[in-house]
């Protein structure tokens, strides 16, 4: 039987003679003069690459070909140069060091397969997508090179690399090799690089195979929160909607009584002010009022239950308020605006009317739901969010999840909180499923135990406090119907996933923003990739620019209200301030955010949340904080607190609890580089300090 042989690029030729003697002589003063350190953006980034790549870099200086030959100094390169620069006086020793001339604006067939046949060879093809860079600095003109089309053709994955400018003439340059993404064409997930970016897009058919087929087949995008509510209405109309202590209500009795309370939304509010603030805790009341304020194509503005009559008044004022729905626990919250506001009405949450009113058919472009953000790194702000943007958030809430209508879902979320509002509340309801409010923390696991929930939404902290007490009590205190926890708000450890998943259930992280209307990715892969956030959900465009993300989308909001928005987008992107990477398989990973990098007197950027998760890897590690410190001599040093899992340690039988920790943080802080490493750390008694929604308040000591 005949064997087709490989074909190969010859090992010796004239060019590769030249190329090389062009790398040593030309490349080498180069490199000892402007010392470019190279850099890896993750763990598998630093691979060695074998057979053919395609090289994707931003232009930043002239030398740039040199920095990339530093980075792949084991491999020859063939670059892609414009015609402009072929046809200058060094066209003929480009074309003899191996150069690929290219036409910006118009690329050929043939040259497609001149630069296909190389990769397909087992070489590298190095390219600038963004273009040349003009003397004066200026951008240049974007290649519109079709490399996705060459990665496809040959096979060869595209290797991003970005160029880190020099902040001053005695900084160092920095070359980051990210991780290398193989490009398939049956692959529905696209790629592209255009400077130092990478933008992704999927559509749902990526989260298929995690889910029943005939659940899948339900799941249908909504234009508002009212075709979506007539539409559960008639679906499940005898389901329990709602169990608020010992009281059910049905899908159909929970519509009766928002029509009743639509009337009295009616006689309080007017056609120019159509915003109507809630200020209650999770109820049925609370629910009620929502569905009725969201159909009757109103405005929904969500006041934490904690605010106090100066803030609640405060927020009448900005927010522009035409109707305020209370609890009447919460008088004296309202009593300020009561008193000074008088063209603003007071509805006290319980109160109903014997007619009812209809819903209204709303667009998706019309705003829905005001809710603030969580201002963890900032002040609070508050994000307007379209109807369109809420249902496209509660169908996220459906995806990768095997089980997915008619479910019990446990309320322990504020609804408050983007996550408890939409993938808590709204995911439920879209799913036919009924929802249990527990109206206090304490009370779970007596819930649980009389409510038996199949899924939770939760976060990281709260799956933690239950999965020790299970350990301690020896059975699952979640109850033995509970199969799915979804969690977020805050880093998920591995942990989690592997030790739920002991109980037989399925633990699946998750990424989002209040800005996103909660649900920009999911994880159904937990088990296997327990450290990603997983597959961007459909209908976003991702781009990641400088490690940051930006996205636009249908689940996006409209904008911060009463706030100024110049620094929050970018050319009609919402940036994140999440610092992310996406693995081959498409999967999305957070290291950090910007506003919490660390700058050493040194000029290294340190990430925290990227450290910490080395350090939480550790399974008697429950939660570490990596922050910038003074030492007793004023030097800046990186400092370490732990807080010890202690159901792990005290089934490890140690005779120096403390030395075993600091030791085994030792081993993982000494595989740091060297600017990474903790000079101090501190094995904690108590838990860190957290903000409301369970996050851990960072310190500020620097």
């Amino acid at each position: 039987m005949n064997r087709q042989k490989k074909n190969k690029a010859p090992l010796f030729s004239l060019k590769n003679i030249v190329i090389d003697f062009v790398r040593i002589t030309g490349g080498l003063p180069v490199l000892l003069i402007l010392r470019p350190k190279k850099r890896f953006a993750s763990e598998k980034a630093k691979q060695k690459l074998r057979g053919g790549a395609l090289i994707i870099a931003n232009h930043t200086d002239f030398v740039d070909p040199v920095y990339l030959m530093s980075a792949f100094w084991y491999r020859r390169h063939h670059f892609i140069a414009s015609e402009e620069v072929m046809d200058s006086k060094a066209g003929g020793f480009l074309r003899a060091c191996g150069c690929i001339r290219i036409d910006r604006n118009n690329v050929t067939m043939n040259t497609l397969r001149e630069i296909t046949g190389k990769l397909k060879q087992g070489e590298i093809v190095s390219m600038f997508p963004q273009g040349r860079i003009s003397s004066g600095g200026d951008e240049g003109a974007s290649f519109k090179s079709g490399m996705v089309l060459m990665a496809i053709r040959s096979g060869a994955p595209i290797v991003p690399v970005y160029i880190k400018p020099k902040k001053s003439f005695f900084s160092r340059l920095h070359v980051v090799v990210g991780e290398r993404v193989s490009v398939k064409e049956k692959n529905s997930l696209r790629i592209w690089m255009i400077k130092e970016i990478i933008m992704i897009t999927d559509t749902r058919e990526k989260f298929r195979p995690y889910t029943k087929p005939e659940d899948f087949a339900r799941i249908i995008e909504r234009e508002s929160v009212s075709e979506m509510w007539e539409s559960c209405v008639k679906e499940f109309a005898d389901l329990v909607a709602i169990q608020d202590n010992e009281t059910s209500h049905t899908y159909s009795e929970l519509e009766d009584d928002a029509a009743k309370f639509r009337t009295l939304l009616l006689e309080k509010t007017d056609d120019e002010h159509k915003r109507v603030a809630i200020l209650a805790q999770n109820s049925y009341d609370f629910v009620k009022a929502f569905i009725a304020v969201t159909t009757l194509g109103l405005t929904a503005v969500i006041m934490p239950a904690h605010l106090d009559k100066t803030a609640v008044f405060g927020c009448c004022m900005k927010f522009g308020i035409s109707a305020v729905v209370y609890q009447g626990s919460l008088e004296e919250s309202v009593s300020l605006a009561k008193d000074k506001l008088g063209h603003i009405g007071f509805i006290e949450i319980t109160e109903t009317s014997d007619v009812p009113s209809p819903m209204v058919k709303c667009e998706a472009k019309t705003p829905c739901v005001m809710m603030f953000t969580g201002g963890t790194t900032g002040k609070s702000k508050c994000a307007m969010l379209s109807n369109g943007a809420v249902m496209q958030g509660t169908v996220n809430g459906c995806y990768g999840v095997h089980d997915v209508f008619n479910q019990r879902y446990l309320l322990v979320l504020p609804l408050s909180h983007v996550f408890g509002l939409i993938r808590n509340l709204m995911t439920s309801l879209y799913t036919g499923s009924t929802l249990f409010i527990c109206k206090n923390n304490k009370d779970m696991f007596r819930d649980t135990a009389v409510f038996k929930p199949t899924i939770m939404v939760m976060v990281p902290a709260l799956a933690e406090m239950a999965l020790t007490l299970s350990k301690q009590f020896g059975k699952n205190m979640l109850g033995d119907d509970m199969k799915t926890i979804i969690a977020g708000a805050a880093a998920v450890p591995p942990y989690l996933v592997q030790e739920y998943d002991k109980l037989g259930i399925k633990l699946l992280p998750g990424y989002g923003l209040t800005e996103s209307a909660n649900l920009v990715s999911g994880n159904p892969e937990s088990l296997k990739f327990p450290e990603s956030v997983g597959y961007p959900f459909p209908n976003q465009e991702l781009k990641i620019v400088d490690g940051e993300l930006w996205l636009k989308g249908k689940n996006m909001m409209d904008g911060y209200v009463g706030e100024e928005e110049a620094d929050a987008y970018e050319d009609g992107w919402f940036k994140t301030g999440d610092l992310v990477r996406i693995d081959e398989n498409g999967l999305l990973y957070i290291t950090g955010r910007i506003k919490e990098i660390i700058v050493l007197p040194s000029g290294e950027n340190v990430s925290p949340a990227e450290l910490e998760t080395k350090f939480n890897a550790l399974p008697f590690i429950q939660d570490s904080q990596v922050f910038e410190d003074i030492d007793d001599g004023g030097k800046h040093i990186l400092a370490l607190e732990v807080v010890p899992r202690k159901t792990v340690i005290a089934k490890m039988d140690l005779e120096n609890v403390g030395e075993f920790i600091t030791a085994e943080l030792q081993k993982v802080n000494s595989a740091l580089n060297a600017f990474e490493r903790v000079s101090r750390i501190t094995i904690r008694e108590t838990d860190f300090e957290r903000s409301p929604s369970m996050k851990i308040v960072r310190y500020k000591k620097c």
